[in-house]
């Protein structure tokens, strides 16, 4: 089975939001044990199926977004979302936050007051 869908992804701060606005797949019969079913039959049913019930549960959970794992350390900065097969690539300018700042800071004072010659 191949499954292709078009939408749009974004990034805002560090988090990931988008939506599906259409999902296709493409399947071969090998064999049926309910007899003949013709592969364009099988698509039609299983775009509609998608249309009807996975595309809108998926719109909830993008239209809402998801934080990425990083907003406590990087302020993401002109992000691009790059979409690929099976894979999503976000490329942004980048700053440190005042906790990654801070965190950096306390390890650095650390190891200069343990430095010895």
């Amino acid at each position: 089975m191949q499954l292709r869908t078009k939408g749009r992804v974004g990034v805002t701060g560090a988090k990931l939001y988008g939506s599906v606005s259409s999902i296709r797949h493409t399947t071969s019969v090998i064999t049926s044990t309910v007899g003949e079913i013709s592969a364009a039959t099988a698509n039609t049913v299983m775009d509609d199926v998608m249309e009807k019930t996975i595309v809108p549960d998926v719109n909830a959970v993008l239209k809402d977004g998801f934080t990425l794992p990083i907003d406590q350390w990087i302020n993401l900065n002109k992000a691009l979302v790059e979409t690929h097969d099976d894979f999503l690539k976000v490329c942004a300018d980048f700053s440190l936050t005042e906790y990654a700042l801070q965190h950096i800071r306390s390890i650095v004072e650390e190891e200069v007051a343990n430095f010895t010659f």
